[in-house]
Formats: C-alpha cells, sequence, structure tokens
C-alpha cells in the first residue's frame, strides 16, 4: 500500500479517536431542562412564555395595584427592567420597596428566583387602554 501504515482500517490515518466514529459529541443525551431553556431562548413562542411568566411573578410579588401601574420589559444577567407609570410611584417603589420586592421575589418559582436587583425607569403604559375602549362601546 502506498504511504505505508497497514493495519487493514479502510479510515486509515483520518480515523477519529476512540473507535473511528465521528459526530458522537453531538449525539450525546441531554438534559430537558437545557433543552427547554433553549426552545424558550430561540422560538418567539418560547419568548412569549418566559416572558409571561415574568409578568405573572412580578404580579405576584408586587401585588395587582401596583403591577396595574407598571410593566416588566425583561430580565437580564439578573436584572428585572420594569417600566413605571408616574415618577411618584417609581421613586416609592425604587426608595422605599426594593429591597422587600428582592425578598418576594426571590421567593418566587421559576426565573425571577434569580433576580440580583430590579430597575425602574419611567415609561408610557397603556394602563387606561380597556376603559377607552368601554366608552367607544358606550357611545355606540
Amino acid at each position: 500500500m502506498p504511504g505505508g501504515g497497514g493495519g487493514g482500517s479502510p479510515r486509515g490515518a483520518g480515523a477519529a479517536p476512540g473507535g473511528g466514529k465521528r459526530g458522537r459529541a453531538a449525539c450525546e443525551p441531554h438534559a430537558i431542562g437545557d433543552l427547554l431553556a433553549s426552545f424558550i431562548a430561540t422560538t418567539p413562542a418560547g419568548r412569549a412564555l418566559a416572558r409571561e411568566a415574568l409578568e405573572e411573578g412580578w404580579r405576584e410579588a408586587v401585588g395587582p395595584e401596583v403591577a396595574s401601574a407598571t410593566r416588566v420589559r425583561g430580565m437580564r444577567d439578573g436584572v428585572l427592567g420594569v417600566d413605571v407609570a408616574s415618577s411618584a410611584l417609581l421613586q416609592e417603589l425604587s426608595t422605599f420597596y426594593r429591597s422587600s420586592i428582592l425578598a418576594a421575589l426571590k421567593k418566587s418559582t421559576g426565573a425571577l428566583r434569580e433576580v440580583r436587583d430590579v430597575s425602574f425607569k419611567l415609561g408610557a403604559l397603556d394602563v387606561g387602554k380597556t376603559e377607552t375602549r368601554d366608552v367607544r362601546t358606550e357611545r355606540k
């Protein structure tokens, strides 16, 4: 045989170590939690589910009154971003209630347990949207 190297291996010198099975790492089993996390991170449906879970956890932590005047923007690197409807509420939440909100979030289930901080930002919300629709319906 040209190039030497007997041994009768059809793959020759380029054979992969460990018995010649290439691509084996791609077929290894993965934990179901890892697969679900990948699904949530990469698909629109998964991102919508993750966002809804954040909003639900936020409502449970702060109560319906505060939740109706706020909107969860998302979570990044352990920081939950929240838009707040008024500057007075923003000041109250960030100054007086931040630590109790964080404690409530850490007691919750899911991704909110991993929250290290909350970033409040003044933002326009669609808080009165349903009332506007009701008024329009009554006029017809």
